[in-house]
């Protein structure tokens, strides 16, 4: 599965990143974060995020790729 960031991530994608991250936990495929056209990231989406990720790392042993 791969989570795709758009240029501007702000809070309101946060919640897009936080169902991609359940669809991920009741998955075992290897998760891929691809931030590699992200510029800007909002601090309060970076936190809700990063939680996120905890969240998933956490739920299941799976590989973890970052772009």
């Amino acid at each position: 599965m791969q989570i795709i960031f758009p240029k501007l991530s702000t809070i309101a994608y946060a919640n897009t990143i936080i169902k991609h991250c359940v669809d991920a936990q009741k998955s075992k495929k290897q998760l891929t974060f691809d931030f590699k056209k992200t510029t800007w990231m909002d601090p309060f989406a970076i936190t809700v995020i990063t939680g996120t990720i905890q969240c998933c790392l956490q739920t299941k042993k799976r590989t973890i790729k970052y772009q």
